[in-house]
């Protein structure tokens, strides 16, 4: 996942022990940075569901 979010230049506030401990706060930074960046996701393809 955070290598993914690399890809997207989205990978400030966690690490992976933030997303292993399911540090809240945190994954919502994370999330709401997400969808700052990129507010128009495409959705996924049947062929990316479930990955």
């Amino acid at each position: 996942m955070l290598d993914e979010a690399e890809k997207l230049d989205c990978r400030e506030f966690v690490t992976a022990n933030d997303v292993a401990a399911g540090n809240y706060k945190l994954n919502l930074a994370f999330v709401a940075n997400l969808f700052n960046k990129h507010p128009m996701l495409p959705d996924p393809g049947a062929d990316e569901v479930g990955k």
